[in-house]
């Protein structure tokens, strides 16, 4: 049975278990859910589990794609995937974390890039995922 979801997208059971998981750990780290990054950073991840390689050419494949699922512009995509992180950042609450980032993030202000952080995620959830499918 296929379900639709994130804006028109079908879906399978194992992509839903997927989207779930991924959206599930980013609140857990401190994305806001109101936050419509948070639902672009879910989608973004999606595409990049689904296809590795497209991790290192973002601005070029995976904001384009976003940005036509729901309708914006791929600079829409990335400002609000931006200030989703900026505000987990502020909370402090990505910190729970301290394997998702080099210690050089942990000891500034600074915080990873849009591209460094989906990095990140997607290495803890492939570790997570080790042993058990989602």
């Amino acid at each position: 049975m296929r379900k639709t979801n994130l804006r028109g997208r079908d879906f399978s059971e194992s992509d839903r278990r997927t989207v779930k998981f991924i959206s599930s750990f980013l609140t857990d780290i401190g994305v806001p859910r109101h936050y419509s990054g948070h639902v672009y950073f879910t989608y973004a991840l999606f595409l990049v589990k689904e296809n590795p390689d497209s991790l290192h050419h973002v601005t070029k494949e995976v904001y384009p794609v976003v940005a036509d699922k729901f309708g914006i512009s791929p600079l829409n995509v990335e400002r609000n995937m931006r200030n989703a992180l900026e505000a987990a950042w502020r909370k402090n609450d990505i910190l729970r974390y301290p394997e998702l980032f080099i210690s050089s993030y942990l000891k500034t202000d600074a915080r990873p890039s849009n591209t460094e952080f989906m990095n990140a995620v997607m290495e803890m959830i492939d570790f997570m995922d080790e042993g058990k499918r989602l």
